[in-house]
């Protein structure tokens, strides 16, 4: 037997709509993620770091107490490097120069920017090139006047 129509497609009121909470997304979840944003000078202070990207020795430990001052007398310095280098399985010092790119950049103190493999049949090696940027927030000069202030 069929059911009625009126069971099928039923309106309901918008007070009696909820949506359902993914697990993922509780309010318990949401109390423990730390906001970057606000705790860059906390980040200054303390870890020598911003985002995890170190800052230069010269630019650490100086009289910054506000995160305006911070934002305005830190730039982030790009220098661009290249490392050209054979690897095969058996050669232990290229990948060892390999894994140090990769976890340099892991740890936010470069970021590569292009990376070229191509294996050579005669050496039997991949011959790579990477091009990285090493990152680094440095102290901009027009705001020198607070080394001379911590000293």
């Amino acid at each position: 037997m069929a059911s009625s129509s009126s069971e099928y497609g039923r309106t309901v009121a918008l007070a009696d709509v909820e949506l359902a909470e993914f697990p993922f997304k509780s309010k318990e979840n949401k109390k423990n993620v730390i906001d970057g944003s606000a705790n860059l000078l906390w980040m200054y202070q303390n870890t020598g770091t911003i985002d995890g990207i170190p800052i230069d020795p010269s630019a650490q430990n100086l009289p910054i107490d506000r995160q305006e001052l911070l934002e305005a007398a830190l730039y982030l310095d790009r220098k661009p490097k290249s490392a050209i280098f054979w690897m095969s399985p058996d050669d232990t010092e290229s990948i060892e120069r390999y894994d140090k790119l990769l976890d340099d950049q892991l740890h936010n103190k470069i970021i590569i920017v292009e990376e070229l493999k191509q294996y050579d049949q005669n050496k039997c090696k991949f011959m790579v090139w990477v091009r990285y940027d090493e990152l680094s927030y440095m102290l901009h000069p027009r705001f020198a006047y607070l080394r001379e202030e911590n000293s």
